[in-house]
């Protein structure tokens, strides 16, 4: 019977172009991904459908846990693979060994489901590659025929392979130069096929991924906007985004409930609800931090009170952010900016014009930054960057271990009973990176740095330490007793109003 159903499908198209399959491919799919093998007829989800048919280069299957995602771009690959001779496709995780621990079991339960003779080969050697006989081929014809499904670990060597197109599991966990490498590799034709109707439907790339933070580079690729949800232009991919709940019949009773109630509030919104999130790997190396308490909406700039800006630098991921501190320590960081790829020269320009723009009525500033700047002594260097635009950057020896105390420190602390550090809700990556984006290493040991988090929680340790130095000596290594408001490092802030 299952193979009387496959090959009325693929008789019936025979002739037919892929895009036509594609436009009917409701009963195929459905005996491909059912879990029961006796419930040959339920109809595909009304977003697996629009994923499978989509004729997108890049599409993007973005939804809760049990949203059957998986299973959807792994079942998209296989039909691909069943109805198109000689074609070749990937499937892939940034790991080898997580991918062949959860994808490849998804991709062998379809396989369990197929005709038997399907698979006329298996190798196993790594890469792992699966040699499929297509509907429209009888055995006995010549190896040609054949598709081939490569299983691939993006954090290894991928070599020079060729593509139809392929399937990004997990892509959430991906860096972005991965997902660029792997689109650069969509070369691959079957012989004897026209480019135009071929093209249409094919040399695509399909990922699957829980909601990641806003800053996540899949954000901006899938919504066209950044980190402060302004526009950087129109949407590189496709996104499918099941409804809430959209699978739950196919789901245990009371799996989304029983989920919810277990689950931290960050992890609900993305596991159960689909919604961007904020959720990381590892422990926050600031566990102090608080959305709720530390987050606030349209904080308000002081005209004519001193201006903070705090930088970090670096070409990849320059940061500043800009803040106001009141006589009694309470500290307001009221934007952010991280540059990227920006020569040392660009992005004091950027960071000069931006302030202008957002805080025209700034008078006194005092700009605080990483001390290794003015160890620099060439013409060339940061520093002399940042005297030419008439930037006096301040600055002191900065121990990672005890400044990351002292900021851990400040969000403990309160001025009047207020949090003495709050930060405006557009600072975005800045709070994304304290909820755990800038994280421990597996050990617990020390912070990972990825280019992406760090710089902007750097920038506010700069400031703080700047601002609120320890009653500590040259012994690092010395057990904090006090945390104080240094008011002669930050004496322009002496003449601000109290509110």
């Amino acid at each position: 019977m299952r193979r009387s159903g496959a090959e009325r499908a693929a008789v019936a198209n025979k002739t037919a172009s892929v895009a036509q399959v594609l436009d009917s491919v409701e009963d195929l799919m459905a005996m491909l991904i059912d879990d029961n093998p006796v419930k040959w007829k339920r109809k595909l989800l009304p977003t697996q459908k629009a994923y499978m048919q989509s004729r997108s280069r890049v599409k993007a299957y973005m939804g809760p846990a049990g949203c059957a995602k998986t299973t959807t771009g792994c079942a998209d690959i296989m039909l691909r693979a069943l109805l198109i001779p000689g074609s070749k496709w990937f499937v892939a995780r940034r790991d080898y060994n997580d991918l062949k621990k959860t994808t490849m079991d998804t991709m062998v339960s379809i396989l369990n489901r197929l005709p038997e003779g399907t698979l006329v080969e298996r190798s196993k050697a790594p890469p792992e590659t699966w040699y499929i006989r297509p509907v429209t081929a009888s055995v006995g014809e010549g190896r040609g025929s054949l598709s081939e499904i490569v299983f691939i670990g993006l954090s290894d060597n991928v070599g020079s392979y060729q593509f139809t197109g392929g399937f990004i599991d997990e892509a959430d966990e991906v860096e972005q130069h991965y997902f660029e490498q792997m689109k650069m590799r969509l070369r691959a034709r079957p012989q004897g096929v026209e480019r135009d109707a071929f093209d249409e439907c094919n040399h695509f790339i399909g990922l699957a991924f829980n909601p990641p933070p806003k800053s996540h580079w899949l954000y901006r690729e899938c919504t066209g906007r950044n980190a402060q949800d302004e526009l950087e232009g129109q949407p590189s991919m496709t996104l499918f985004k099941p409804q809430p709940k959209e699978n739950v019949a196919n789901l245990p009773k009371g799996y989304y409930d029983e989920l919810g109630q277990t689950l931290p509030e960050e992890l609900r919104a993305r596991l159960v609800e689909g919604e961007w999130g904020n959720t990381f790997p590892g422990d926050p190396v600031i566990r102090q931090f608080r959305r709720k308490l530390h987050v606030e909406k349209g904080l308000k700039y002081r005209p004519g009170a001193t201006l903070y800006r705090f930088w970090d630098f670096g070409y990849r991921r320059p940061g500043v952010l800009w803040a106001q501190v009141r006589k009694d320590g309470h500290t307001q960081i009221l934007r952010e900016f991280m540059g990227k790829n920006l020569e040392g020269a660009a992005f004091v320009s950027q960071v000069l014009a931006q302030t202008a723009e957002r805080f025209p009525d700034a008078q006194a500033f005092i700009d605080i930054g990483d001390p290794a700047v003015k160890q620099q002594k060439d013409t060339g260097s940061m520093l002399s960057v940042l005297n030419q635009a008439g930037v006096q950057l301040r600055s002191m020896r900065t121990p990672l271990d005890i400044s990351l105390d002292v900021l851990r420190r400040r969000f403990e602390a309160t001025t009047e009973g207020d949090p003495a550090l709050v930060i405006d809700e557009s600072c975005r990556i800045l709070c994304d990176a304290l909820s755990g984006g800038y994280h421990m290493d597996p050990n617990g040991t020390k912070p990972i740095k990825d280019n992406e988090y760090d710089h902007l929680v750097d920038c506010l340790r700069y400031g703080v330490w700047f601002l609120f130095g320890v009653n500590a000596t040259a012994n690092t290594n010395r057990v904090l007793t006090s945390v104080r408001y240094n008011r002669n490092a930050a004496r322009a802030a002496e003449s601000d109003e109290d509110e």
